[in-house]
């Protein structure tokens, strides 16, 4: 009987043989055929590597799409167009085409059918326009198995005859050699226009309108916005790249249009810097407002002020540095913050594409909010206070490496040099305009007087200098701008006075408060079985009387509120007996606060609901209490709001995530916030409640202090976040919403 090797040997040959060759066939048998050497063996790839690959690749599905921007930005597009096509359900269907110089059929196969291809490193620059190539991995195409089941890749090059059309099924990619599996090919009629169309079907997420924004918010950001090197000899007049977003449902199309503005106008100055080819690191500060130009040198070694960066050779940095002070940016001084808030830090771009998630939203990798928070460096330096980018060209890899899932750089000793230059640098800047300003600079400078009477007197002997100058006809030329200058700080120095009284005043408020509040939980725990009891006792002694019974059902109410109220701030109270900050669910904060707000919330008629978007939302490190003080600040205020409007009330509490941020939005139908006090409530002493009144005994009313929003705004700002007042949903009138970044790795760590 023929064995298996004859029978392979045999099939292969007729197939040789036959008019009209079977390749599928031919590569079968053929690899089948091979397993029979006994001299060697060889590597055989499954085809679930792709499957693989680009779930470990491409982790998330925005990055997938900016991976595919990529590709277009590479094959030297001028514009790309992304249409979201009924995604706001998992199965809806994506395209992306780019004008770019497409691909011949041996590009394609040489290329995009090849894995692992070292085309990139060979010609590290596009043909046209001398691009630095974005991509270096070529998992473009894992890119796509990643967003959905089935790809159609259509691509006619510039200069062919003919356009090239060739689908995938990624279900077909498992359990089987990967190069037994064959995509069809087909040839078709040249079209006006070359460039390449991806169209991705069977979508295996949904794509909702919120997520679409932030995808094209995010590829705006892909491309360095600035050229901050020298115009380089590779440069072939490039036209630009654009992407376009267009949303395509029932309901029609959506073109999607930039909504950015360029706020860096409004910065005080700007810090910038570079390493040159020896390795010597420089930067500079200017600002026109403070009448600041100045630059310098500095290396990795502090004390040797000639080291050099080994590894830094050619690197670029600018930053936007901004002081949310009324002075410098007048009116527009919370809208300026507003935007920080969202589009600031300090992003980094290797070959001019954007590495992510450095200068996202949580993301300190420059230490500049811890170094904040400690103080040690004293004049604003937190990740809100700068628009920055950093432009690495390392188009080889070789010195600034990303890692494999394209989520940041490899830790090496590059990467801790660019970290301490661009940290020093900024550092550096950020004290010299502290200098000007008259403001200490470390927590531990020698010398320096605290701001208050002694720089209101150098600025009142400054002016008086000033005008006996002016009298005798001695003034320079830039008089006036430091008459103005020396204007602006008196005023500032008188605000920050009146300021300081201000927070002085609350502070002591509040803590001879959060003692009163302290002592009367832990009295009145005491006295409440013992009330319990008379109640229990009153109820029997009164049956029968219509008077009593009437009466009793109040009676009893009140007791569970205030129950519940003792219990509740018994719980806030014993937790700061643990000082240790740690990441805080959502989940468990607002669980336990609704457990506790719904049935005095019930009494009051209101009905309290809460919805979580998803689970595992945590806060960076925060204490307990001030999660219990957030929201029952926020509580007390809808009770308050609901009782105004006379109405049966509701409250509903919503959490989720967006951009490195957990957000939660409280919500009640009361009588709403009027359009002049908006910009008001979150200051000291601020109320809208009534003055003081006879309250009837059986009122829950809580008298407004006027502090309740201004300690709610402290706590959130204290932990990197911000309170803002938002469109409430449908059935609402007022909607409070409060953003803490989200725990990081690093915090979830070391709170195990």
């Amino acid at each position: 009987m023929e064995n298996r090797e004859a029978v392979l040997r045999r099939k292969l040959k007729d197939s040789l043989n036959s008019k009209t060759l079977n390749f599928d066939e031919f590569l079968e048998l053929s690899r089948e055929l091979i397993t029979y050497d006994n001299d060697v063996v060889r590597f055989r790839v499954d085809a679930g590597l792709i499957t693989r690959l680009g779930r470990e690749l491409v982790g998330k599905k925005e990055t997938a799409v900016s991976e595919l921007v990529k590709n277009a930005y590479d094959a030297d597009a001028r514009r790309v167009t992304i249409t979201f096509d009924s995604t706001e359900r998992k199965g809806g269907r994506l395209v992306i085409a780019d004008d770019g110089d497409g691909m011949s059929r041996e590009q394609l196969i040489r290329g995009f059918m090849r894995l692992s291809t070292s085309e990139k490193i060979l010609n590290p620059r596009s043909p046209r326009y001398g691009r630095a190539r974005a991509g270096r991995k070529g998992i473009g195409r894992f890119a796509a198995q990643r967003l959905g089941g089935k790809l159609t890749l259509w691509t006619q090059p510039r200069d062919g005859a003919n356009s090239f059309q060739v689908s995938f099924d990624w279900t077909r990619f498992s359990g089987v050699d990967l190069e037994t599996v064959s995509n069809s090919l087909s040839l078709g009629p040249k079209s006006n226009n070359a460039g390449t169309v991806l169209t991705i079907i069977d979508l295996a997420d949904e794509w909702s309108r919120e997520e679409i924004l932030e995808v094209y918010d995010d590829l705006l950001e892909l491309l360095q916005p600035e050229k901050l090197r020298p115009e380089t000899t590779h440069s072939k007049g490039d036209p630009g790249f654009k992407v376009s977003v267009v949303i395509r449902n029932k309901k029609g199309s959506e073109i999607i249009s930039p909504d950015r503005e360029d706020i860096t106008d409004h910065s005080l100055a700007v810090i910038e810097g570079f390493v040159t080819n020896t390795g010597e690191g420089v930067w500079s500060i200017d600002s026109d407002i403070l009448k600041l130009h100045t630059d310098g040198r500095l290396g990795p070694d502090r004390e040797k002020p000639d080291s050099r960066y080994k590894n830094l050779r050619g690197v670029y940095f600018k930053a936007y540095y901004f002081i949310y002070a009324p002075e410098y940016l007048a009116r527009r001084q919370g809208h300026v913050k507003a935007y920080v808030q969202k589009h600031g830090g300090i992003k980094v771009y290797r070959n001019g594409f954007r590495v992510r998630p450095y200068g996202d939203p949580n993301n300190d990798w420059l230490a500049l909010d811890l170094s904040s928070r400690t103080r040690g460096v004293l004049p604003p330096h937190a990740n809100t206070n700068f628009i920055g980018f950093v432009d690495l060209l390392d188009q080889e890899g070789k010195t600034f490496e990303e890692t494999s899932s394209r989520e940041g750089l490899i830790n090496n000793p590059a990467y801790t040099e660019l970290v301490d230059y661009i940290l020093r640098s900024l550092v550096t800047g950020i004290q010299r305009v502290a200098e000007i300003r008259g403001r200490k600079q470390t927590a531990s400078q020698k010398g320096w007087q605290r701001s208050g009477p002694a720089r209101l007197e150098y600025i009142s002997k400054r002016l008086i200098g000033l005008a006996k100058e002016l009298e005798q006809g001695k003034a320079s030329s830039g008089v006036a701008q430091q008459v103005r200058l020396l204007s602006q700080n008196l005023t500032e120095e008188g605000r920050q006075q009146e300021a300081l009284l201000e927070e002085l005043a609350m502070l002591r408020i509040l803590s001879s408060l959060g003692l009163a509040i302290g002592e009367f939980t832990h009295e009145i725990r005491h006295y409440l079985p013992a009330l319990q009891a008379d109640l229990k006792f009153f109820k029997k002694a009164m049956a029968g009387n219509e008077n009593a019974e009437r009466i009793i059902p109040r009676m009893s109410a009140n007791f569970r509120t205030l129950l519940d109220y003792s219990s509740y701030f018994d719980r806030a109270v014993s937790a700061n007996v643990a000082r240790e900050l740690r990441p805080q669910a959502i989940q468990d904060v607002v669980g336990t606060f609704v457990s506790f707000a719904k049935p005095i919330a019930l009494r009051a008629s209101i009905i309290v609901s809460d919805e979580i978007e998803e689970e595992n939302l945590f806060t960076r490190p925060m204490h307990p209490s001030e999660w219990a003080s957030i929201l029952f600040n926020l509580f007390t205020n809808s009770k308050k709001a609901i009782k105004r409007a006379q109405r049966p009330g509701k409250i509903l509490i919503r959490g989720g995530k967006s951009r490195g941020y957990v957000f939660l939005e409280f919500s009640d139908n009361g009588d709403g916030i009027a359009e002049g006090n908006r910009d008001r409530i979150f200051n000291a002493f601020f109320t809208t409640s009534e003055p003081a009144k006879l309250l009837s005994a059986d009122s829950e009313e809580l008298l407004g202090t006027g502090l309740g929003l201004k300690v709610v705004s402290d706590i959130v700002t204290s932990a990197g976040g911000n309170i803002k007042i938002v469109d409430p949903p449908v059935g609402y009138n007022t909607c409070f919403r409060v953003e803490i970044p989200a725990a990081s790795k690093d915090d979830m760590n070391a709170a195990v």
